[in-house]
């Protein structure tokens, strides 16, 4: 079985990939000749982070998937991944990567890691990380769209992906700025992204009833546009 891999090129002048139309190709025997490493999604599928999510963290390590085409390891194996500082836009004070990666023995996917990092002007700017995977001395990398990957990093607000259409509906309701940065205040969370359904209803409740206290105390808490902040959260209970 055989799988076909294109060369990227990067062009740092408008700081982009790029597929040429017509591409060197390479073919790799997945399964005959040798061990290669990839991120489980290819470099378009680019990690947006904000620090705006992570309240009082300069610092985050942030979990890259990756997986083996190939044998199984018997032993764990090292392996590098790298920053092309020259390709993006943030800075070495951005990040820290390990000096080696571990890919565990006997699994077919595992995690990369790289700790990201707060620096002055971030609030409003929105900085691009260009990662590159390489391989070790017992693996190479895979396809070539799929070991590199790009980080978009900031620290401003915006909507969260979590917060959904079913939030608008049956939880949260409509998204605001003022709604999101209450709902952080009270909370102490701003990514619910890891959490299962039942732990986001406790900071959902959390929230509601917050906002029906101050209510019931003579001080609601409004929406830019002067709705009562609880008319707007359509959660039951």
């Amino acid at each position: 079985m055989k799988k076909t891999i294109s060369t990227i090129i990067f062009s740092g002048t408008v700081a982009s990939i790029l597929f040429l139309a017509s591409c060197k190709k390479q073919e790799i025997g997945v399964y005959n000749s040798g061990r290669y490493l990839q991120f489980v999604t290819p470099f378009q599928d680019s990690i947006s982070f904000s620090f705006f999510y992570h309240l009082g963290k300069n610092e985050v390590t942030i979990g890259m998937p990756v997986k083996l085409i190939g044998q199984l390891f018997s032993e764990d194996q090292q392996y590098t991944v790298e920053a092309l500082l020259s390709e993006g836009t943030a800075t070495a004070a951005n990040y820290s990567l390990p000096a080696a990666q571990v890919f565990r023995k006997g699994v077919t996917r595992d995690t990369a890691w790289i700790t990201v990092k707060n620096t002055p002007g971030l609030e409003t700017s929105n900085l691009r990380l260009v990662l590159h995977l390489k391989g070790g001395s017992q693996i190479e990398p895979g396809q070539t769209e799929a070991t590199y990957k790009i980080i978009r990093l900031t620290a401003s607000v915006s909507k969260p992906t979590w917060w959904d259409s079913n939030m608008d509906l049956y939880y949260l309701g409509r998204y605001s700025e003022k709604k999101f940065r209450k709902f952080m205040e009270v909370t102490g969370v701003g990514d619910l992204e890891p959490l299962n359904n039942n732990q986001r209803l406790i900071y959902f409740l959390q929230f509601k009833y917050y906002l029906i206290n101050q209510k019931q105390n003579g001080t609601p808490v409004y929406m830019e546009d002067g709705a009562d902040m609880l008319s707007t959260v359509p959660l039951l209970g």
